[in-house]
């Protein structure tokens, strides 16, 4: 909402990929401690991976609020 307010996409795709690494690490993290033979290899892909996919969904949002708001 802060970058929407802003009109920044750009705001928007750092804000993400804060988000997206901070839930994705919570999840990854819990199941490495937890699940045996969950390795730091899976961990560390599945956090790149959400947080690429959470910082380019959160820009894609904000970019399509101001072209068709």
């Amino acid at each position: 909402m802060p970058a929407l307010a802003a009109g920044s996409p750009l705001r928007a795709l750092l804000a993400g990929a804060l988000f997206g690494l901070i839930a994705y690490a919570t999840y990854d993290l819990t199941n490495l401690s937890t699940l045996q033979g969950f390795t730091w290899r899976v961990a560390a892909v599945d956090m790149t991976w959400g947080t690429f996919v959470t910082a380019v969904s959160a820009f894609c949002g904000v970019w399509l609020m101001q072209k068709f708001a």
